[in-house]
């Protein structure tokens, strides 16, 4: 679930990168960074639960 909304979060940063051209390149890298995080973050916690699984 949480890996889930992750990847919605990440997809909708990425959307927002797309359709709002005007954003300078320090928004445009703060929001890839985010998007790095946000991935690291989903990974992290996908692994947590797969392991909480077994």
């Amino acid at each position: 679930m949480q890996k889930k909304l992750l990847t919605g979060m990440v997809l909708g940063a990425t959307a927002a990168m797309l359709f709002a051209p005007q954003f300078d390149k320090s928004t445009k890298r703060r929001i890839r960074r985010a998007k790095r995080n946000m991935r690291s973050a989903a990974n992290e916690a996908y692994d947590n639960m797969v392991k909480m699984v077994k």
